[in-house]
């Protein structure tokens, strides 16, 4: 039988025989060493294959203005080359970065993928139309949000509804809306006919307060070259000449919802009232005055020249020659 002092000593005599001795010497050694091979070895945040460059995320197809280099304008906003796939707020950082470009209405998933990739799933702000103004030409999407105006050239600005009468600047950069509720107004109703624009031969979209003024000013593109005032890469300069108005203007106070004028290309006026989202009791809403404008033309054929054309009433429309003041209006 062992005594306790026996077994402590058989204990120590284990721990010094020469294969339990090498194990530990090897052991020690590692420890020491790890840091050292630590940082021999690859660190693999700093491979290509486990970094995500804007050039390597993919973005659906978006209007046909969406510029090119949109990769390289990320890059550009926010200082940063590249994002590490370890980095665990890459994804979120790719969505933030997204969701303040101009262009991005709305950023719904992003997805990181080895080797370094990525994948968007995300809504486009879509071009409705141009707000003419002295100082230039501004594309609005359908909530009255800026879009860059540099990203259009003039031959595809003649493809978009043209606003026009509008006093007001835009209150802010682009990817911000405008500032004012005229224009607002003015973009949904734009989006409503943009479907239709080219068929019916519309022209523009005037408020009724400034319908008649606006009358009487030439387009862009109706300005020969030799009268614009300046012209930037192609496209920016005044898009109406003679406006009386100063630029940088703030937008009038409305007490109440604008009404708006339709010009057609055929030199007839269209009374439209007031804009999608602008209803009130007994006017026609919006979807029923176009239902009955796409029946005027089946019906009659054409829009006509030098007609008033009210599609505000409740019961019909009215048509009156423009010279002939408002008099007994026609009915149809």
């Amino acid at each position: 039988m062992m005594t306790p002092a026996s077994e402590g000593k058989s204990i120590w005599m284990r721990l010094f025989r020469p294969r339990v001795l090498f194990v530990l010497a090897l052991s020690l050694a590692a420890v020491a060493m790890l840091p050292t091979w630590l940082k021999r070895l690859p660190r693999l945040e700093t491979r290509t294959d486990y970094r995500v460059k804007w050039s390597q995320i993919e973005l659906p197809p978006g209007p046909k203005e969406l510029p090119v280099n949109l990769p390289q304008q990320l890059e550009q906003m926010t200082g940063v080359e590249s994002l590490s796939l370890f980095d665990e707020r890459a994804a979120e950082k790719i969505a933030w970065a997204l969701s303040k470009h101009p262009w991005v209405q709305q950023v719904d998933e992003v997805r990181l993928a080895f080797p370094a990739k990525a994948s968007v799933r995300l809504t486009y702000r879509e071009p409705v139309a141009i707000v003419e103004r002295p100082q230039g030409m501004y594309p609005i999407a359908h909530d009255g949000v800026l879009l860059p105006p540099e990203d259009f050239r003039t031959s595809s600005v003649n493809t978009y509804p043209q606003i026009r009468g509008i006093h007001s600047s835009p209150q802010g950069a682009a990817g911000t809306v405008w500032g004012d509720p005229v224009v607002e107004s003015a973009a949904r109703l734009a989006e409503l006919l943009a479907a239709d624009w080219e068929r019916l031969g519309l022209k523009a979209i005037v408020p009724a307060t400034t319908a008649e003024d606006a009358a009487h000013v030439r387009s862009w593109g109706e300005v020969s070259r030799s009268e614009r005032r300046r012209e930037v890469d192609g496209f920016r300069g005044p898009a109406v000449l003679n406006e009386p108005i100063a630029p940088g203007n703030q937008p009038a106070e409305e007490d109440h919802p604008a009404e708006f004028v339709i010009f057609t290309h055929s030199g007839s006026q269209i009374e439209w009232g007031r804009a999608p989202g602008d209803d009130r009791p007994g006017e026609p809403t919006a979807a029923q005055k176009l239902g009955r404008l796409n029946r005027y033309v089946s019906e009659i054929g054409e829009l006509g020249s030098g007609y008033a054309i009210d599609l505000r009433h409740w019961h019909e429309i009215s048509r009156r020659p423009m010279t002939a003041g408002r008099g007994v209006p026609q009915r149809h």
